[in-house]
């Protein structure tokens, strides 16, 4: 267990000079150690070195904080070629262990990284510093064996970003089930929560249309779990019982903490959360249906992954089978099955739903009542906000307008992307003004995650908008996406303000930012599609433009470097 996993007593020493830096050394010598001191430069640090079972460790004690860090410096050493899978290790074990922390370091000399370890103490005492020091062995022979498994299996190498790919890889992960999701039938909310689950009768609602289900009697449920079954009978309890019951577990536990500056150094704190206890379940549920025939649904549960937000689980089944006779010919029971098979996915969101709730709601009626009362303090986002008649719709907008203005583009997505599916059967040839601020958030999110081809869908929808937000999205995202269309575009956009302003440059401000940003995306449009000697005009057209100047600047330069790198010739006369 050690050090961080277990409360320890304090033995008291009676010194002459009680500084922590003199009991830690009295601690060394009962435990046998040898060390010396090392010269310092730093009047306000002393350095120490000593050797415990074979091993060479370092000490720094800091005298003004009266804190002693010790180090196992050089712990591991391997080639600098796996230096990206050593980071990623180094940061996830810096994640686990709150109060040891792993450092890098690089010798260009002989081409390795090596690792070192360092814990620091607020006190300390003899069996204090003893486990402190084993911890330190447990822990280097678990950051070995990972590290060694994760070069083994070639996760990386030199040229491969860990970090980068895993979160990449989650981003891929959770748009293809949100885009699974968000794709299912429009009658049924997929989504569910500790305060408001998809239950067992939900399912059956989706399952068994074909089936008569009013008035509908429970007889039993049974539940398959790795091993384990269980047998339920009351009907209340099986008419509500949330599907993901067999597989989502809500857990209340415990974390310890080190404060070493209180009397005992291990503090406990109540941590909610929830888990996979099972990643697979067989639900079996025996009705009566209302027709009054004996039915039997077996409904099979796999867990499908999670972020830091959502639990994702698929529901498949199929409906039993009548026997074969001359009432029930083989083809009509072919259809039937056909008809009977059902697969859906589900998502749990998991956090505080219900203080996520509360804030909505009174953020919601604070801005219907500004809107009825005409309160000219009411803003545009508030304004939108406050449209939204349906409380399902307005939730997600809300909350992923606090996610996407905190650059949570991933989290925000998956709200923006429900509303968008909750209110797409309105009227599409005129859009709302909710329906186009969703579409936008939807397109920029996409773009910041670098999924151009996605944005497109719902940029295309903002075409005829008069907000000039949106339109430059469009823009943005086929400028992004080296569509060639693009062009096409900024033209009809250019031609439209000289049709509704005239030559003359004293535009309004807005109108003369919106010709200056299509001008600028034209320019870098035409560098994207090798035409050197245009864009190059075109930017410099643009260095008296207050709007554009820096950005030409720059781009006038990055030209230079790429004729520079043809070979002085433009690239427009490249083969």
């Amino acid at each position: 267990m050690g050090l961080f996993n277990k409360k320890t007593k304090t033995s008291q020493l009676v010194l002459s000079d009680s500084s922590l830096i003199n009991i830690f050394l009295s601690c060394l010598e009962q435990l046998n150690c040898k060390y010396k001191e090392n010269n310092s430069e730093n009047s306000d640090q002393k350095n120490y070195t000593f050797s415990y079972q074979g091993k060479t460790f370092d000490v720094c004690y800091h005298v003004p904080m009266n804190v002693v860090t010790v180090y196992y410096p050089s712990f591991y050493v391997t080639s600098i070629d796996n230096l990206n899978v050593v980071r990623h290790i180094v940061n996830y074990f810096n994640a686990s262990y709150l109060f040891r922390k792993f450092i890098y370091g690089i010798s260009n000399k002989d081409n390795v990284v090596f690792l070192t370890m360092g814990i620091e103490l607020y006190n300390c005492s003899l069996n204090l510093l003893s486990e402190a020091l084993d911890s330190f062995f447990s822990a280097q022979h678990k950051f070995i064996l990972e590290v060694e498994r994760e070069i083994k299996e070639n996760r990386g190498g030199y040229y491969r970003d860990l970090e980068y790919q895993d979160a990449m890889d989650l981003h891929e992960f959770i748009f293809s089930r949100e885009l699974e999701i968000n794709h299912q039938s429009t009658d049924f909310d997929y989504r569910s929560s500790f305060e408001s689950s998809f239950t067992l009768e939900d399912y059956l609602k989706l399952s068994c249309m074909n089936l008569n289900l009013n008035g509908i009697k429970y007889k039993k449920l049974r539940v398959l779990t790795d091993d384990d079954l269980s047998v339920f009978g009351d009907e209340n309890f099986i008419r509500k019982v949330p599907l993901h019951f067999p597989l989502i577990e809500y857990k209340k536990s415990y974390e310890y903490s080190e404060n070493y500056l209180a009397s005992d150094p291990l503090v406990a704190h109540e941590v909610e959360h929830y888990s996979w206890p099972h990643q697979n379940a067989v639900m079996i549920v025996d009705f009566v249906d209302g027709d009054g025939k004996e039915q039997s649904l077996t409904i099979n549960l796999n867990a499908e992954g999670h972020d830091d937000a959502t639990m994702y689980y698929r529901v498949y089944s199929m409906q039993c089978p009548d026997n074969i006779g001359r009432l029930n010919a083989l083809s009509e029971q072919n259809n039937r099955l056909a008809q009977g098979m059902t697969s859906i996915l589900l998502a749990f969101d998991d956090g505080d739903v219900k203080k996520k709730l509360q804030e909505f709601d009174f953020m919601w009626k604070e801005a219907q009542d500004k809107l009825k009362s005409n309160d000219r303090s009411l803003n545009e986002n508030e304004a939108l906000l406050g449209s939204f008649v349906n409380s399902h719709p307005g939730f997600h907008f809300y909350w992923g307008r606090r996610c996407f203005a905190n650059s949570c583009y991933a989290q925000a997505l998956k709200h923006f992307l429900s509303v968008f599916n909750s209110i797409k059967s309105e009227n599409l040839s005129s859009l709302s003004e909710a329906m186009e601020r969703t579409c936008y958030y939807i397109a920029f999110c996409y773009v910041e995650l670098g999924m151009y081809e996605n944005a497109y869908y719902y940029v295309d929808l903002l075409r005829g908008s008069n907000n000039i937000e949106h339109l430059m999205e469009l823009v943005n995202v086929l400028a992004n996406a080296g569509d060639i269309r693009v062009f096409y575009y900024i033209e009809s956009y250019l031609k439209m303000i000289h049709d509704n302003f005239g030559n003359n440059e004293n535009y309004p401000e807005n109108i003369a930012a919106f010709a200056s940003f299509l001008k600028r995306r034209r320019a870098y449009s035409y560098v994207e599609f090798g035409k050197l000697d245009d864009a190059e005009r075109e930017f410099k057209d643009l260095l008296d433009d207050p709007f554009s100047k820096d950005y030409a600047i720059n781009e006038l330069a990055y030209i230079q470097r790429l004729k520079k790198k043809c070979g002085n010739k433009s690239a427009d006369d490249k083969s």
